[in-house]
C-alpha cells in the first residue's frame, strides 16, 4: 500500500465535509462552535479578548489558546450595532464550561434597565438545524408542548414533565 492514499484520505474526508457543511447535512456530535449575542462593538479589543472576559465573569479562565478562532458574524450597522460573535474553540470541554455556566447571565450584574439578560450564549448550529429548531418552535406553540430545545446540534422536543423526549431528526417527525 503506498503512503499517498493514506496522505489523500484526511484530504478527501475534508472536501466531503465541506461539501455536506455547505448543504447543511454534515452535524458533528461535537460541534465546538458557539455564539456570542449582546457582545458590544469595539475597535480596541477582539473578539478573542471579549469572550474571554465574558467567560471570566460567568468563572471560566480561558486563554487566547483555548480560542480556535472568533469573529463577527455581521459587520455593525445602525439595525444591528452589536452583531453576535461566533467562536470555535480547541477542545469540547473548555466549550462545554463556557456554555454550562452561560446560566449565570442571568443574574442581576449581567441584566439591562429592563431586567433583561444584555447577553447570551448559544450552540452554533447549521443552516439546517437552525431552520428544523425554529418549526419546532413553532410545532411546540401549536400544540401546546413544553419543551424544545437542542443539545450537541440535535433538536429534542418534550410535551410536558415525565413525558418521553422526542428526538428531531427532520420536518417529518413533526
Amino acid at each position: 500500500m503506498s503512503g499517498g492514499c493514506l496522505q489523500t484520505a484526511p484530504k478527501l474526508y475534508c472536501s466531503l465535509k465541506c461539501v455536506l457543511l455547505r448543504n447543511g447535512k454534515y452535524t458533528s456530535v461535537y460541534q465546538l462552535d458557539l455564539e456570542f449575542q449582546g457582545m458590544p462593538y469595539t475597535k480596541d479589543k477582539s473578539t478573542d479578548e471579549l469572550i474571554i472576559e465574558l467567560a471570566q465573569k460567568i468563572g471560566v479562565n480561558i486563554c487566547n489558546s483555548d480560542i480556535n478562532i472568533s469573529h463577527r458574524l455581521a459587520q455593525p450597522t445602525n439595525y444591528n450595532p452589536n452583531p453576535g460573535i461566533i467562536a470555535k474553540f480547541h477542545s469540547r470541554k473548555v466549550r462545554d464550561a463556557v456554555f454550562s455556566n452561560r446560566k449565570m447571565l442571568g443574574s442581576q450584574q449581567f441584566k439591562d434597565g429592563k431586567g433583561k439578560s444584555k447577553y447570551f450564549i448559544n450552540i452554533s448550529l447549521t443552516k439546517a438545524n437552525k431552520e428544523l429548531f425554529k418549526t419546532s418552535l413553532e410545532f411546540k406553540k401549536f400544540h401546546g408542548y413544553k419543551y424544545v430545545w437542542t443539545k450537541y446540534g440535535v433538536t429534542h422536543l418534550k410535551e410536558r414533565d415525565g413525558s418521553p423526549i422526542i428526538i428531531i431528526k427532520s420536518k417529518k417527525i413533526l
